[in-house]
């Protein structure tokens, strides 16, 4: 079977605008900046992340003999404490 060529259609084209001359660019309205609060670098909170928290809380059971059974308290207490170095 012989495959036949393609033909390309061709999208219609819209008739060129006449050239214009060039119109004087209206006056711009001031701008008007909204009012929004100041923001001092020192009232920035940000809350440790999961691994900061994993990675202290591995600290606390290793610094305890690693004994099993205070996963809960030793995560708490990670928390905390990265919370109160944070902010």
């Amino acid at each position: 079977m012989k495959k036949r060529p393609r033909k390309d259609k061709k999208k219609p084209t819209a008739p060129k605008a006449k050239a214009e001359a060039p119109k004087a660019a209206a006056p711009k309205a001031p701008e008007v900046k909204a009012a929004t609060p100041a923001v001092q670098p020192h009232a920035v909170r940000r809350e440790p992340t999961v691994a900061e928290i994993r990675a202290r809380a591995y600290q606390r059971f290793l610094s305890r003999g690693g004994a099993p059974g205070r996963m809960i308290e030793d995560w708490v207490a990670a928390e905390r404490e990265l919370k109160a170095e944070l902010n």
